[in-house]
């Protein structure tokens, strides 16, 4: 059984998250891609109970969120030039300011306008009450999508998310060529070519990159994003943060982003240096420029599944007043994800008509979260993916 691999984009970059770590790569405002690898303390890795089905689902929602929020951050810092990066405050009321609007629009809104709805349709009954409300959360999702998808300002980050999407289809479509790449690297020997062992079947099992857990696919769509020139795996030698090593010394430690000089040897996880790994990485890149930017375990499938959620919760739950109602479902929340979880989990794993007809409307509300990246923006989310593998597999809990 294969990890799969999970993302998010950022500001300029892209996260990658696997079971227990996850890997920020951003394009810095020299043109250099700057990683950074932190492993990941997830309640699952720790409790049974926590990774019970619906449970497990709940608290991916509130880590994947909590995660998501620090890595937009810190991709702000490292992708803007030292003078116009934004400080700690002003990103935090940003979030926050987020945050309300959010349970205002989603949760307030569709749970006040409601009841005069329903009287204005002279209708009455859970049933009812339930169904307009989600219908309101529908249209009012699809509006905010739309208005999304055609700032101007947001458009780079869309592209890094169509990338994070075309990388991950591209090592899920060729995770034995990937595996062996990544093999041969830990082993201390070159990275060969696509010509060599082409013949690999899916199911090979050599230098298996195995695990318990999901990452989630989700795209961060909020804040500003700079353009970013390309560049290549490394570059000119910058000052690491504070209480980090220079760039050309080993970047070894928790915390501190990766960079180095084209063809230097500055070691990536697992005692790789970044020149080796970029046949892995250039690999992926090759795979991911022909798939395509819609996954079925995307963020924003999760999001309207969670709409849909909401339907059947709240018909069972629907307490008289305003207060109540907006309370009740604020509560509801980690139930709501938590179904929401399995249900994306098992649509992405299935095929019918069922199925095919659960996925359809977030895969095609993706198309408007979604745009065709440039091979800049494929490099920055294949050197997070390769990092990432590397990682787990260093942690001795994703070998095969």
């Amino acid at each position: 059984m294969n990890v799969s691999y999970g993302g998010q984009a950022v500001i300029e970059g892209v996260m990658m998250r696997g079971p227990r770590h996850m890997v920020l790569s951003v394009r810095g405002p020299d043109g250099e891609v700057v990683s950074l690898t932190q492993p990941l303390e997830s309640l699952a890795q720790r409790s049974k109970f926590a990774r019970l089905p619906v449970v497990r689902g709940a608290i991916s929602m509130w880590e994947s969120l909590s995660l998501g929020i620090q890595m937009l951050m810190k991709s702000a810092e490292l992708a803007a030039p030292e003078e116009e990066q934004p400080s700690e405050s002003a990103l935090s009321l940003a979030v926050l300011f987020a945050l309300v609007v959010g349970i205002g629009m989603f949760i307030a809104l569709p749970a006040y306008v409601t009841p005069w709805l329903m009287k204005a349709l002279r209708v009455s009954g859970k049933y009812w009450a339930s169904s307009l409300e989600t219908g309101l959360r529908l249209v009012l999702l699809f509006i905010y999508v739309v208005s999304i998808s055609r700032m101007k300002e947001i458009q780079r980050v869309l592209e890094y998310h169509g990338a994070e999407h075309k990388v991950i289809w591209a090592y899920e479509n060729n995770t034995a060529m990937v595996k062996r790449l990544i093999k041969g690297l830990q082993d201390g020997s070159e990275a060969g070519s696509e010509s060599d062992s082409v013949s690999d079947s899916e199911g090979d099992s050599e230098g298996g990159l195995q695990g318990d857990s999901e990452g989630d696919s989700g795209a961060g769509l909020q804040g500003d994003s700079k353009g970013g020139s390309r560049g290549d795996l490394g570059g000119s030698s910058k000052d690491g943060p504070e209480g980090c090593p220079e760039a050309g010394s080993e970047y070894g430690r928790e915390g501190c982003p990766e960079v180095g000089s084209e063809g230097s040897s500055t070691d990536s996880p697992g005692g790789v240096s970044q020149d080796r790994t970029r046949a892995a990485v250039e690999f992926l890149m090759e795979k991911a420029a022909h798939e395509t930017t819609l996954h079925p375990r995307c963020g924003t499938s999760f999001l309207f599944i969670a709409v849909l959620v909401t339907w059947i919760v709240f018909l069972f739950v629907s307490p008289a007043g305003i207060i109540l109602r907006v309370a009740s479902r604020l509560a509801l929340l980690p139930v709501i994800a938590g179904i929401a979880y399995e249900v994306l989990k098992n649509s992405s794993r299935r095929q019918g008509l069922l199925w095919d007809l659960i996925k359809a409307p977030g895969i095609g509300m993706q198309k408007l979260t979604t745009r065709q990246p440039d091979r800049s923006q494929l490099e920055v989310a294949a050197t997070s993916l390769v990092l990432l593998i590397l990682a787990e597999a260093e942690s001795g809990e994703a070998a095969g």
